[in-house]
């Protein structure tokens, strides 16, 4: 699937559904979202780690991005959101 060829956010939204055993797939998908709520939601509950970083990495709030520093349970998650915090 290629993901560069599609710029609706409900279709996006959709392949993060249908393609769930597909995460780098799922993640260039979410690397082409700009609904804040919808990245935060992933940024938090996705069970994959890939998806979930190209989410923390389009935050730009700093409130969700300290907590997810301080408490996402993947050290390179948190280290993502640090490294945003830092460079704001």
């Amino acid at each position: 699937m290629k993901i560069d060829d599609i710029f609706d956010e409900n279709v996006l939204i959709d392949i993060l559904f249908r393609e769930a055993g597909n995460h780098e797939v799922r993640a260039e998908a979410v690397k082409k979202i700009n609904n804040m709520k919808i990245l935060i939601d992933i940024a938090r509950t996705d069970g994959n780690h890939e998806v979930r970083a190209a989410a923390v990495k389009k935050i730009n709030d700093w409130e969700i991005l300290i907590d997810i520093a301080r408490t996402d349970e993947n050290k390179y998650i948190r280290k993502i959101a640090t490294a945003k915090l830092v460079n704001y």
